[in-house]
């Protein structure tokens, strides 16, 4: 039972991100968002990084703060304090962020 419950999750995980993808894809900030979460969980900083990129474009406040944690520690991105300091100034929840990182 257990193997089918996982694998019934799974199914559920990949069809969820087939439909996130769809629609991050069609620019919704929060399903890009929603994106970046998901691959970090999975340790796939790279496509986190992409994701949570394009959402903080669109003024996504989360988004803003994960790149900081991102840039910050070079995960999925090219270390940088420079551009991690750069995306808190951006971000309007800046004490938030600062919070996450602590």
């Amino acid at each position: 039972k257990r193997n089918s419950l996982f694998e019934r999750k799974y199914v559920l995980d990949e069809i969820g991100i087939d439909w996130l993808t769809k629609v991050a894809e069609k620019g919704f900030a929060q399903a890009q968002y929603e994106l970046g979460i998901i691959y970090e969980r999975k340790q796939s900083f790279n496509d986190a990084a992409k994701w949570y990129l394009k959402s903080a474009k669109q003024d996504n406040d989360p988004a803003k703060c994960r790149l900081v944690d991102l840039y910050a520690l070079g995960m999925g991105v090219e270390k940088s304090t420079k551009e991690a300091l750069e995306w808190l100034d951006k971000c309007n929840w800046e004490g938030e962020c600062i919070r996450e990182c602590d």
